[in-house]
């Protein structure tokens, strides 16, 4: 055998470099990291005109109706049920909305559409919950399209780009809001919103709390 023939027998076997392989593993890293930048956790629900709202208020897919909507409805919905269950919060920061003070309105502008809004909506929820019924503030609920527009101009003036978005509001005036993904988390950005903590955008996204 000569001496070409030994060293490639001995990259076969494992001894000496098997760029083959090396390839190969390379090939896969990047159809993994493909997949993990085309997943939902990385999909922002912004503003797109796919999507306006009929005269009936109702989508173009036969989702449920755009506008004012509440819990009950849209909790009923299937992908809304799965989001729930895989939600949690923090207790103390969830008990904690009950001490701030009174006569605020939050304001929640949302896409049934969106998985974003599934996730942090169904978290308020769930700190709702586990704050009890005494919270001593109110909660509206806005249901917008992927135009982030609703009937009756219900979103006029709320310059949404994001959904959801989280609007605290006191005497009229807008304390702040809390855009598409939590700085920290939903209950701890509206605990520091409603008890005067902090004031305008609390987000996650750099980009989006540049905008104070």
């Amino acid at each position: 055998m000569s001496k070409g023939a030994k060293r490639t027998v001995q990259s076969r076997s494992g001894r000496g470099p098997n760029r083959g392989g090396i390839r190969w593993l390379t090939n896969c890293l990047a159809l993994g990291v493909l997949a993990t930048l085309s997943s939902p956790a990385f999909v922002s629900c912004a503003s797109s005109p796919k999507q306006s709202p009929r005269k009936d208020g109702r989508q173009a897919n036969d989702e449920p109706p755009l506008g004012h909507v509440d819990r009950a409805t849209i909790s009923a919905l299937p992908k809304w049920q799965a989001a729930a269950l895989h939600t949690q919060v923090d207790e103390n920061v969830a008990r904690a909305l009950r001490t701030v003070p009174g006569g605020a309105t939050v304001r929640v502008f949302l896409g049934t559409w969106c998985g974003d809004s599934r996730r942090e909506v169904s978290r308020f929820w769930k700190a709702l919950d586990a704050a009890g019924d005494s919270v001593p503030f109110a909660a509206e609920y806005v249901a917008v399209g992927r135009d982030m527009q609703a009937p009756g101009e219900l979103a006029a003036g709320a310059d949404l780009h994001f959904v959801p978005t989280f609007v605290v509001v006191r005497d009229g005036d807008e304390i702040g809001r809390v855009i598409e993904l939590p700085e920290f988390s939903i209950e701890q950005d509206l605990l520091s919103l409603l008890r005067g903590d902090r004031r305008g955008v609390l987000s996650g996204r750099p980009d989006l709390a540049s905008r104070n």
